[in-house]
């Protein structure tokens, strides 16, 4: 089975240390690690490992050496063009005048919701953007509770083949609308034309 892979995105700062930053990372993730920087950021492509809980290690290294670091974890992907083609997309969202210093993609999407939700749309829909009937099927879906019974019933349409569409979508964007979080951002996407 291929491995999946996700990235830290750290944004260059004046005061930020790189070689303490980069001696933690690597003792964090192991030298199998792809550094790719720019003028912007770093960029850390990395293997997804179940056990690694990057997050909490960041923040108690932001903690304990008291240094300001903006950065975001995405999603494991199993691509990884897909994971540079949303560094641009994260760059866009992603400026100074958020509050907190490490952003999983749903806390970032989250605090970006209040603000623009036309910028998210092509980010989180992905193939779906423009699939109306695909999003019938999902706004029909959240309106009746996430119940996939009451759905296929509303929709005319065989529940497995519902169960297959919304694997499909879950597997294609992410975003998995059985999840009170997930259709939470998908309905606030769809729903604001």
């Amino acid at each position: 089975m291929k491995k999946k892979s996700s990235y830290l995105l750290i944004l260059r700062n004046n005061n930020l240390d790189e070689e303490t930053i980069f001696d933690f990372i690597k003792a964090i993730l192991g030298n199998t690690i792809q550094i790719e920087h720019t003028q912007e950021y770093y960029l850390i492509i990395f293997h997804e490992n179940e056990d690694l809980e990057l997050e909490e290690n960041l923040n108690s290294f932001i903690y304990d050496t008291n240094l300001y670091i903006k950065c975001y974890i995405s999603n494991s992907f199993d691509d990884i063009n897909i994971l540079k083609q949303n560094v641009t997309a994260i760059l866009n969202y992603f400026t100074f005048e958020l509050k907190n210093s490490i952003y999983t993609e749903k806390s970032l999407i989250d605090e970006i919701l209040s603000k623009d939700l036309m910028i998210l749309k092509p980010f989180i829909l992905k193939d779906y953007l423009y699939d109306l009937d695909m999003h019938n099927i999902l706004i029909t879906f959240m309106k009746n509770d996430l119940n996939t019974l009451k759905t296929s019933k509303i929709l005319y349409m065989h529940r497995n083949t519902l169960i297959n569409k919304l694997d499909r979508f879950s597997q294609i964007t992410g975003y998995d609308p059985r999840h009170f979080e997930d259709a939470y951002i998908i309905y606030s996407i769809i729903k604001n034309k």
